[in-house]
């Protein structure tokens, strides 16, 4: 996949990220690629067609089950394209993060544009109250230029999988957009959040350093396990790891936050 630079899309990025809404912190990513594969990515379309494979010949599930997945028929080599594409693009916009086993209980295909814009705009409410109405026209504008929406199908993303970076605690609300425009070959990533600020804050204000984070997240394996993680140099168990990447995600937002506040003055008082 290759992403694909757009002025409009990224003053939106720019915007969004970390605004301090109330008792909300939003974050938010606007990227759009080509569907265009890389080497990696026609290595991982090769696994994902040798795992539907498998999945159909053991399955004793009927035709018509296959049909019921949200990009099409999983007999079909187009569905298939369609959700190599999807799962490409995550790992394009999040590759410290490995999305190739993606199932698709975590994708829906949206019934209408009309209902995404409704949706997003209903989440963004207090937003365009604190920017003004001009935002929401920057917006839309964006999307219909890099994009175009009426063409698209849209799915959104609900993670199953705590090893991701949208699974947060401390997450009030959440959309996470693909628009998949396949007479252009290209997909669009829409990912807005709002984050409750007092969370956030408490876990920054945690004074934590990496060994005991580290042992945090060994508290379920024994000593002689842990010690051999440690003494062995092994890196971070797995758990542990991912609560550091959520930790890191956490200050990372809060940044934003307070790098961006001053130079735009968009705080808004609940």
């Amino acid at each position: 996949m290759k992403f694909l630079e757009h002025s409009g899309l990224a003053d939106l990025e720019m915007k969004l990220s970390g605004l301090e809404v109330g008792d909300f912190v939003l974050d938010s990513k606007f990227e759009a690629y080509s569907c265009k594969l890389a080497m990696g990515d026609k290595e991982l379309s090769k696994s994902l067609d040798r795992r539907f494979n498998e999945e159909m010949e053991r399955s004793q599930r009927s035709p018509q089950y296959l049909s019921l997945s949200p990009v099409g028929p999983l007999t079909d080599s187009t569905s298939r394209r369609t959700l190599l594409n999807l799962i490409c693009t995550l790992n394009a916009a999040y590759p410290d993060y490995d999305f190739s086993t993606l199932t698709l209980d975590c994708l829906t295909r949206e019934k209408s544009v009309e209902s995404v814009v409704r949706r997003i705009d209903s989440n963004l409410e207090q937003v365009y109250k604190c920017l003004g109405q001009s935002l929401r026209t920057a917006l839309w504008t964006a999307i219909d230029e890099v994009i175009a929406p009426n063409d698209c199908e849209i799915y959104s993303y609900v993670s199953d999988n705590e090893e991701t970076p949208f699974d947060m605690e401390f997450e009030v609300w959440s959309t996470h957009l693909f628009f998949y425009n396949k007479r252009q070959k290209k997909v669009l990533l829409m990912s807005l959040s709002a984050y409750n600020r007092f969370a956030l804050e408490t876990i920054q204000e945690e004074e934590v350093d990496d060994m005991e984070f580290e042992m945090d997240g060994m508290d379920d394996i024994s000593a002689p396990e842990r010690q051999h993680w440690l003494t062995e140099g092994l890196g971070v168990p797995p758990r542990a790891e991912q609560g550091s990447r959520k930790l890191q995600a956490a200050k990372q937002i809060l940044a934003s936050r307070d790098g961006n506040t001053s130079e735009r003055a968009f705080l808004v008082k609940a």
